[in-house]
Order: C-alpha cells, then sequence, then structure tokens
C-alpha cells in the first residue's frame, strides 16, 4: 500500500526470491508493475500463479521486451573483479530493445511531461546527467565514459562519430577534489581511457585478449581489465618480506631490487611518489585507511569476529559453538511473513541447487527444446534410506510442504544423499533444483522458492537458499 510502482527490470523475484509466494502476494498490492525481461517469466505473470486469483488484483501489468546478452554491446563483469566488453552478435529479435534504450525512451517521456505540465520538484528530474549519445543515439560507450572518469572542461560525452570524447582519465589517480574531473565509479576507473580511439572497445584496457601469462601463476594481467587499477591481487604487497624480497621467489608478484621496485603485478602499494620509487615499508593494505592489517573487523553489523550461528530454520537444539542459537543480526527473522517451523513440524532439512542444463530461473534454457528434452523437469533428491522410510520410490510425485508453500516435484532417489549424524542423532537432508516455474515455456512446475525463507546475512543481505527445513510425503 506504500509503493504504487515498480519496475522489474532483468530479475525475476515472483520465481528467484526467498518465499517467492510472499512476493507474489506483494506484488498484488502495486498499482503498476513493469517488467522488463526476454520472456514472459513468473514475475510478468504473477497473477497467473496457481495460487493467485486474478479476480482479486488491480495491479496493471506493463511487459517491455528487452534485448538477450548478445543482442547488444555492453560490459560485463564477475566474480574475479574482470570487467570485459562483450560485442552485439546479431540484433535483437522483433521489438525487443536494449536495456539502456528502454531507460532513455522512458526518461526522455518523463521529462516531456515534465515540460508541459510541471510538477511538485521537476529539478532533479530535468537536471539528470544523461548525456550518453553517440550521433543522436543512446550509446553504451558513452556511459564507460562516465564509470572510468574524465576531464569535466573538455569534450562533452553526447558527441558524434567524428567528434568523440578525448580527455579521458588514465586511473583514479588523476582525479581530483576540486570539481575538475568526474566519474561515476573510481574502482572500473582506468578500463576505458584510450584517448585516440575512444569509440573503439578493442583499443581499451578491457577488451585486451593477451593470453600471455608472465606471472608464472595465473595472473594473465593482460587479458581485459580488473579493477581497481587492473590489479589482479589485492594487498600483493604482502608476498614480500619487509626488504621487499619475495616469499616465494618461484611466485614473485613483485621485488625490491634496491632501486626500484620490478613489478609482476600492478602495485597495491606506493611503489613511487612524484616519480621516484618508494623503498619498502609496512605499509601494505592499501585500501585501508590505516594501511595495517586488521586483527578485527569493523563496518560489520554483526562483527567484529566471524561466528557460527545455526539457520534460521535449523534441526539443532542448540548451538555448541556460541550461546546464541541464531544470528541476532539477520534480517528478517521478524518479519510474519517468514513463518518460521520447527523441527517437530518439519524434521528434514531442505538446500537447493542448480543442474547444468538450465540457467536460474529458466526463461533463457526453458525456451530451448533439446535443454528441456534433456533436464525435462526438477525434482527433489532423498537418500535411499529416506525414500524408503516415505514408501517413496524413484520417479514418483512428492509433495514437499513447510509454512511458508507446498511444491510437488518428482523424487529423485540417490545414493548421493546419506542420512547425517548430528549431535548424535540421525538426521535427513533433500535438494531440490529451482529452475522451472508455471510460466509459459516448454518447461514447467512448482516454484521451489516459495518453501526458502525471506531471511539473511546482515551484512550481505544473501538470503538463506541453503537451510531451511520441511517435510515430504508422497503426493
Amino acid at each position: 500500500g506504500v509503493i504504487k510502482g515498480y519496475f522489474n527490470w532483468g530479475m525475476n523475484p515472483c520465481h528467484s526470491a526467498p518465499n517467492a509466494g510472499n512476493v507474489r502476494r506483494s506484488m498484488a498490492n502495486l498499482d503498476w508493475l513493469v517488467v522488463a525481461d526476454q520472456v514472459i517469466t513468473e514475475s510478468a505473470s504473477f497473477w497467473k500463479a496457481p495460487d493467485m486469483n486474478p479476480a482479486d488484483i488491480d495491479t496493471t501489468v506493463y511487459y517491455l521486451p528487452c534485448a538477450l546478452i548478445y543482442e547488444k554491446p555492453g560490459i560485463i563483469l564477475n566474480s574475479g573483479r574482470w570487467i570485459q566488453y562483450r560485442y552485439q552478435a546479431c540484433e535483437p529479435w522483433d521489438q525487443a530493445k536494449p536495456d539502456y534504450e528502454m531507460c532513455d525512451l522512458i526518461w526522455t517521456a518523463i521529462c516531456d511531461l515534465y515540460k508541459k505540465e510541471g510538477g511538485a520538484n521537476p529539478d532533479p528530474i530535468l537536471n539528470t546527467k544523461w548525456d550518453y549519445y553517440v550521433d543522436g543515439k543512446m550509446d553504451p560507450r558513452p556511459v564507460a565514459w562516465a564509470l572510468n572518469g574524465y576531464r569535466v572542461a573538455g569534450t562533452d560525452c553526447n558527441c558524434d562519430s567524428k567528434n568523440p570524447k578525448t580527455d579521458l582519465l588514465t586511473g583514479y589517480a588523476e582525479l581530483g577534489a576540486d570539481g575538475s574531473t568526474a566519474c561515476a565509479m573510481w574502482i572500473y576507473s582506468g578500463m576505458w581511457n584510450n584517448n585516440k580511439a575512444p569509440l573503439d572497445p578493442a583499443e581499451q584496457p578491457l577488451c585486451r585478449r593477451n593470453t600471455e601469462d608472465k606471472s608464472g601463476i595465473g595472473l594473465n594481467s593482460e587479458w581485459a581489465f580488473s579493477w581497481p587499477s587492473n590489479r589482479r591481487i589485492l594487498y600483493n604487497r604482502n608476498s614480500c618480506d619487509m626488504q621487499g624480497k619475495p616469499w616465494n621467489a618461484d611466485k614473485k608478484l613483485m621485488e625490491w631490487t634496491g632501486e626500484k621496485w620490478d613489478l609482476v603485478d600492478q602495485a597495491d602499494f606506493v611503489a613511487a611518489k612524484d616519480g621516484k620509487p618508494v623503498p619498502p615499508n609496512n605499509k601494505t593494505f592499501f585500501m585501508l585507511w590505516e594501511q595495517n592489517a586488521r586483527l578485527e573487523s569493523y563496518g560489520m553489523v554483526d562483527g567484529p569476529l566471524p561466528e557460527h550461528f545455526e539457520p534460521f530454520e535449523s534441526p539443532c537444539d542448540d548451538n555448541p559453538l556460541n550461546g546464541a542459537f541464531q544470528n541476532p543480526c539477520a534480517f528478517g527473522v521478524n518479519y510474519a511473513s517468514t513463518k518460521q517451523g520447527t523441527k517437530e513440524q518439519y524434521p528434514i532439512v531442505g538446500t537447493t541447487y542448480s543442474v547444468t542444463e538450465h540457467w536460474q530461473t529458466g526463461g533463457q534454457t526453458r525456451l530451448c527444446p533439446s535443454l528441456v528434452e534433456s533436464m525435462p523437469s526438477q525434482f527433489v533428491e532423498m537418500s535411499e534410506e529416506l525414500a524408503a522410510e516415505k514408501g517413496i520410490k524413484n520417479g514418483d510425485e512428492v509433495r514437499v510442504f513447510n509454512n511458508r508453500g507446498s511444491v510437488v516435484v518428482p523424487a529423485l532417489v540417490t545414493k548421493r544423499f546419506a542420512p547425517m549424524t548430528v549431535n548424535g542423532k540421525m538426521q535427513h537432508q533433500v535438494g531440490l533444483t529451482h529452475h522451472f516455474g508455471w510460466a509459459d515455456l516448454y518447461g514447467t512446475g512448482d516454484v521451489v522458492n516459495d518453501l526458502t525463507p525471506n531471511v539473511g546475512d546482515p551484512n550481505s543481505f544473501t538470503p538463506e537458499y541453503k537451510a531451511f527445513l520441511v517435510d515430504i510425503e508422497k503426493a
């Protein structure tokens, strides 16, 4: 009742979010919903869910067909801190558009409305920095310039292809505190810095494809760009002793020769100042303000030291490692929607995972008949012992349920799962895959994230998909 509208951009929370049924019920309180995706997902058709009654829902849903990842150019990142450029392989199908073009159309229309009709507070809208055009067309390359950083007094981001921006920064060291420079994300600075060819991705650091590895330990420093500053290993000064000599000469990242630093990886410390080499010192943690190691973490909600807590739903009676049973700082634990179950109600531990043939909520892979043929449905994996106890055979339809939801999936009885002994008691566990849903694709099935609790880590807000309580029975 507070949030009136929701832009659902490139995600499928009615399928992927924990306690997905609660998300669907929340969606029904919206006045309007905009879903931008490649296919009609569960979020785009939430009102069609088996547990929803369309007659009770007044939400207006708008669907914007979005270009697939290979139908548009752009930048991708991975968990190794690498930024790489990805070229467009083909044109978008039918009326689908890249997300940045859709953003531009929406923003332009909103600005036109403010200009014609006014508004309560138009300045933040009309004065938004939105100079991402080349030859009058929305283009991701000026966005890359903004992320990289540039000199404000130089050429404009809005440009024609014959006169592109030519005042890009070489790295974050050139950023000034006097308003002379601008940068949308300092850690990315240096990824797109070639002023001789600013419109050519192939000439930028993030598009390097040199497979030679001078480090001998797989740094591949000339392949793509690793933020920040193409530094492959953070705090790499600690690979040397106080005199700057590598602890392991065979895996050298850097070495003080007596006159200068011989660098294999980009220095994560002050190696030179005013063009002169800085001799070894103990300031080895460059990204921390004190530049020294920390015995205790701070800035963590549940710090300062890591500790083990039992999950929100646990089969245990206590936590032998800690006087507190569960993390007192975990988010969501007091929500009425979490509907916590007990081990007496639901004595089996559940977890979720993926299969090779399908990707995330299946929006792309469930459109591929060969992949659906290879993995036609999800399953609940269980031990032979649990199957025998419940009278379940391989392939039987099984109901898996708890306070949040109930799903019916085929059983996969396997030796891969075995009963565990926890605090001297036998404990069963089941595993569920999570790629299927009711959306009109080739592979359909129940949404198993109806079972997972909407609680999670207090620092990263990572949901607790991997441990919760359920019970099972033959359907």
